[in-house]
């Protein structure tokens, strides 16, 4: 008969706190009460909100060793969450509502977050921060701009906290696309990237096409007809994830059922959206990556490409395509038409504003009026719109406005240098998955110049300029991993 060894019937010690296993045991508990005492005090004083600030410490020391999940937060965060109450995710007004008065708001915590993990972990693993090559240049001429534009406006009377406030937008626009090159350091991140950009636009389409029919869908203009995304980010990103697809199918890489399916979730928000400017934006783009995508063929379709993009920007600078209020589709459509203009105020507001923003800009070419002055009404307007003074509906105008004549000057660079950078990664890239969201990037990225045409948004909303900026930043680590696979190949030749 078997014997049971005595050590498993033996009565298990009872740990004693004593020697330096014990002192430590004893010296977490007694700072564990503490802590439940000081956490029990700040409730009892402030109240159970109080609890959100030593909670978003701990989840952001908890961020600073994961830098990959807090860029997808970066991106993921302004895609999904509509600014405002509105849509079926209502935390938008907390998301970026400054916390206390012109300070950072949540999401831009996030982003300063990220500012700290990439070069502590670039630090950790004995390697420096990567520059974004292609965006150094036009981002260091931006930031000369800023700081001219500021200083303009300074002397103009405008005041220090509006000013910073106006400027929350580019110093986004400054950081991510070095973060972001940073945390995308290798292909395969780089393919993950391009499936969260698939998921996050369709689910990002399926939410507004859900918001219809349950009635938590935007409006635009007070009409109260229901659309799905008035706003550009969740337009553009739906977009980019369509334009994406399409290269991929048109160079026959592997996609999965549900990117396909997302595909046409996306056009159909895209189409609900009553947005003109990006129906035009999205034409563009699609007709840029077919055409190239084809192969050879495209050179042959070269001068027709060139005419569309002309004639796109024809249609916006024309009038055409100016307000965003939504409508049945097929008024909408009917509505590009640039004699249609007459019949809508907010039309022909749109026009009298560019008329006497022009003035302005001749008037002060080279220095611009500066941050946060409005410009002078000159001539009569058709609307009278609160603050409007203080805005441009053109991208390019507004640059040239606030920051001068190297405003225009750095937002044309920065485009130009996105696109050529995209069309690159399409042509020199080893991964074809990668090589197709380069090519799609550059199409819409040409198609977003155009629907800039009718109203400011990269640098001037925060959440297209968060999206914009994590743009370029994955096309600067796009392009260096391309070089990194030529030299390996070449090595191993």
């Amino acid at each position: 008969m078997a014997t049971t060894p005595t050590s498993i019937l033996r009565r298990p010690r009872r740990p004693r706190l004593t020697g330096p296993e014990g002192h430590a045991t004893l010296r977490a508990a007694v700072a564990s009460l503490l802590l439940a005492a000081l956490v029990g005090a700040i409730v009892h004083k402030l109240g159970v909100k109080s609890l959100v600030i030593p909670a978003g410490l701990v989840v952001a020391a908890l961020a600073l060793g994961a830098p990959g999940w807090v860029a997808f937060a970066a991106f993921a965060l302004p895609v999904m969450v509509e600014q405002g109450d509105g849509g079926l995710i209502p935390i938008g007004h907390f998301l970026y509502t400054q916390l206390a008065h012109h300070t950072l708001s949540p999401f831009e915590l996030v982003v300063l977050v990220l500012a700290i993990s990439v070069p502590l972990t670039a630090y950790a693993r004995g390697r420096p921060l990567a520059p974004p090559r292609p965006f150094v240049a036009p981002l260091a001429l931006l930031a000369l701009a800023l700081l001219a534009g500021t200083i303009v406006g300074r002397s103009n009377g405008a005041p220090v906290k509006a000013i910073i406030l106006d400027l929350h937008p580019f110093v986004l626009l400054l950081l991510l696309p070095l973060l972001v090159a940073n945390v995308l350091d290798d292909t395969s991140k780089l393919q993950r990237a391009v499936t969260v950009l698939w998921a996050l636009a369709s689910l990002k389409a399926l939410l507004g096409l859900l918001s219809l029919p349950l009635h938590h869908a935007a409006s635009a203009l007070g009409t109260g007809t229901p659309l799905t995304y008035y706003e550009p980010a969740g337009n553009f990103v739906m977009l980019l994830a369509l334009a994406t697809l399409v290269a991929a199918l048109m160079r026959r890489v592997p996609t999965p059922v549900w990117a396909r399916a997302g595909g046409l979730l996306c056009l159909a928000a895209l189409v609900l959206s009553y947005r003109r400017s990006f129906w035009i934006a999205a034409v563009l783009a699609l007709a840029i990556v077919v055409t190239l995508a084809a192969g050879p063929v495209a050179r042959r379709l070269a001068v027709p490409l060139a005419v569309l993009v002309v004639a796109a920007g024809w249609v916006a600078i024309s009038g055409g395509l100016v307000t965003e209020s939504q409508s049945p589709v097929i008024q909408r459509a009917t509505s590009l038409s640039p004699t249609a203009v007459s019949a809508n105020a907010e039309d022909r507001y749109r026009l009298d504003e560019r008329r006497n923003v022009l003035a302005e800009v001749r008037a002060h070419p080279i220095s611009g009026l500066g941050v946060e002055v409005p410009w002078a009404q000159r001539y009569p307007l058709s609307v009278q719109q609160v603050n409007g003074q203080y805005y441009v509906h053109m991208t390019l105008l507004w640059y040239w406005l606030k920051l001068g004549i190297l405003g225009p000057i750095a937002y044309l660079w920065l485009s130009v240098a996105a696109i050529l950078t995209g069309w690159r990664v399409w042509r020199r890239h080893h991964d074809d998955l990668v090589r197709a969201a380069g090519l799609a990037i550059a199409g819409s990225l040409v198609g977003l110049m155009v629907a800039e045409l009718t109203a400011s948004f990269t640098g001037v909303d925060i959440r297209l300029t968060a999206v914009v900026a994590v743009l370029f930043g994955f096309l600067a680590a796009a392009r260096r991993d391309a070089i990194q696979g030529a030299r390996a190949a070449s090595g191993a030749a």
